[in-house]
């Protein structure tokens, strides 16, 4: 049985998404499983929490930060399963990511948490098998770019079972 599970990802803008879909499209020629949500994942929390509190927590924080660039310079694979792009640390998303987890941090997962110095900032490209990944990485490394995108909001989502939904969605200041 699959807990709740809550997580706050910062998303990107219009163009900034065009990108890095055209990114996705150097890979379609196998079969696999393209990430339709395209996000960088700050926090996730699959201990109780007061929705509402973090609710006011993530507005309080987004009215302290501005949108801001962030540049794709790496690409990479973990999980045996993952195709990520990865950032190059801009201070203004780490300082993001530091104050979001100004509260909260005991309820979010340990590779995820500050104090545990675990994060590994990366946009989500393609899930799939092993062999499929060795397989793309040749033609997506010999043609991918340094690529510069816009983070531009916080979207904090909920899962339980086969269920997601969208708890709340605010802009950057």
């Amino acid at each position: 049985m699959l807990k709740r599970v809550i997580s706050v990802i910062a998303l990107f803008d219009d163009e900034g998404d065009k990108k890095i879909r055209d990114i996705q499209n150097i890979m379609q020629q196998s079969p696999s499983w393209l990430n339709d949500l395209l996000h960088l994942t700050l926090a996730v929390y699959d201990k109780p929490l007061d929705e509402g509190e973090l609710i006011n927590w993530i507005v309080n924080v987004s009215e302290r930060h501005k949108a801001f660039n962030l540049d794709l310079v790496s690409i990479g694979v973990f999980h045996k399963s993952c195709i990520f792009a990865m950032p190059r640390l801009a201070k203004e998303m780490y300082q993001l990511y530091m104050n979001i987890h100004d509260r909260f941090e005991d309820q979010c997962r340990d590779y995820l948490k500050p104090s545990e110095n675990k994060w590994f900032p990366h946009v989500g490209l393609l899930y799939t098998d092993i062999e499929n990944a060795c397989n793309k990485l040749p033609v997506l490394i010999q043609k991918f770019e340094e690529t510069r995108v816009r983070v531009n909001r916080l979207r904090i989502t909920i899962r339980e079972e086969e269920h997601f939904r969208i708890l709340y969605e605010v802009s950057l200041n």
